[in-house]
């Protein structure tokens, strides 16, 4: 099927948008801690796998306008949030999280609803 014009100029348009966001983000680098002492550094603000081998997360390092969401598995699904926050965070028993998404200040409101784990 060929490639017709305003189909084109579509793509061009939705790339364009995209890169432009991309371009936006203010998110700055979060480092998750883990019970091991190892550290993993997440400096895109796109979802992550977490490593599963260092034990459980202890703490998460962020500036206060980088916001940050964890999740039980690898897929960054809403049901799936363990806690979403803004800026530095310990935990007194360590948090078995899957994923994290990195969120800049533009995409985290403050008003989002928080759950710190299921009941």
């Amino acid at each position: 099927m060929p490639i017709r014009p305003h189909y084109l100029a579509a793509m061009a348009a939705t790339i364009a948008r995209a890169s432009d966001i991309a371009a936006r983000r203010s998110g700055a680098p979060v480092t998750v801690h883990y019970e091991s002492g190892h550290r993993q550094v997440i400096e895109a603000a796109t979802p992550h796998r977490l490593v599963r081998d260092q034990g459980g997360i202890v703490a998460v390092e962020a500036d206060a306008d980088t916001g940050y969401s964890l999740y039980a598995g690898a897929a960054c699904h809403p049901i799936l949030i363990l806690r979403s926050d803004r800026g530095g965070v310990e935990f007194d028993i360590p948090v078995r999280a899957g994923s994290i998404r990195v969120e800049d200040a533009l995409e985290h409101s403050p008003e989002r609803a928080i759950r710190h784990g299921r009941g």
